[in-house]
């Protein structure tokens, strides 16, 4: 009979299992579709905006073992659930986590130091305060609208901590896309490939995934579009998750039908 560690039984079932605080927005297939998309060199630094229960951040060091993590959220609840998360996981070592509001002075001095990092990734809240049901919970809110912060923010955390030349992975709404790019540019960030997400077939690409470079020339590569779900079999019938979906991103298979 095989005997599993407590760490090798958590990463057999991750992303399931996770620590995440009461009445807060749970992580989502947008999270795990980052993760996917987002490479982390080897030996590299990684640092997640944002980071929430650190989803992003540990499925990067589960799928890099050289790698290193840093989160930065300004929940102290999520930030100590990344924390347990991380030790669930035996990544304790290689993760770290800091309670931060984007929006104050990046040069405190708890957090790393500005251009150390050769991937940051983020998946901010992009609904505007008035679009949409505002949820009760401030965690909730915060994750979804832009009632802490907001795309400026981000970018701009993301240049101030990024290497030159590094990578800036994000996952956006489609609609506000011409405002990443320029506010991306505004700061340094050269955009260097799209890869536009799908829900449905014959459905808009509500999302997009967003690489660019610190420094970086100009020249865009675009994706041809990732499709999520199959075409439901029958009227009603809920649909499963296509091929092309569990391929680039097998973390999916935890949503996929049984």
């Amino acid at each position: 009979m095989t005997h599993f560690t407590p760490a090798e039984a958590a990463r057999s079932r991750f992303p399931r299992g996770l620590h995440q605080p009461e009445g807060s927005f749970r992580f989502s297939m947008d999270a795990l579709l980052l993760a996917a998309f987002a490479r982390l060199p080897q030996n590299g630094r990684l640092l997640d905006l944002g980071c929430g229960c650190g989803i992003i951040g540990l499925a990067l060091l589960l799928a890099h073992p050289t790698g290193k993590a840093v989160g930065i959220d300004i929940s102290p609840q999520l930030i100590e659930c990344a924390r347990q998360n991380a030790a669930l996981l035996g990544l304790e070592a290689r993760f770290n986590a800091h309670c931060h509001d984007l929006r104050t002075p990046l040069n405190a001095e708890r957090l790393p130091g500005p251009e150390q990092f050769d991937l940051i990734t983020a998946n901010p809240p992009f609904r505007r305060t008035n679009q949409g049901n505002m949820p009760q919970h401030e965690l909730r809110q915060a994750a979804l609208f832009e009632t802490a912060g907001g795309l400026p923010d981000f970018v701009k955390a993301a240049s101030f901590f990024l290497k030159n030349r590094g990578s800036f992975c994000c996952i956006w709404s489609s609609e506000r896309l011409a405002e990443l790019i320029c506010t991306l540019k505004k700061h340094r960030l050269e955009p260097k490939e799209l890869l536009p997400v799908q829900a449905r077939p014959g459905r808009e690409c509500g999302l997009t995934l967003l690489r660019a470079m610190k420094n970086g020339g100009p020249g865009l590569k675009l994706a041809p579009p990732l499709q999520i779900y199959e075409t439901a079999p029958r009227p009603g019938a809920e649909p499963g998750l296509t091929s092309e979906a569990l391929e680039f991103c097998p973390l999916l298979a935890c949503n996929a039908k049984r």
